[in-house]
C-alpha cells in the first residue's frame, strides 16, 4: 500500500466518523431537549 492509499483509506475513515459523530451529536441534542421538555412538564403540573 503506498502513501496515496494510505492517505485516501484515512480520509474515508475520517470522514465515516465524522458522520457518526454527527448523528451522535443530534442524538445528544434530542435527548437535552427531551429532557427539558419532560422536566417542565412535570414542574408545571406539579
Amino acid at each position: 500500500m503506498n502513501q496515496y492509499e494510505i492517505i485516501q483509506q484515512l480520509e474515508e475513515e475520517n470522514a465515516a466518523l465524522k458522520a457518526e459523530n454527527q448523528k451522535l451529536t443530534d442524538t445528544v441534542t434530542w435527548m437535552h431537549e427531551y429532557i427539558w421538555k419532560l422536566v417542565k412538564k412535570r414542574f408545571s403540573n406539579g
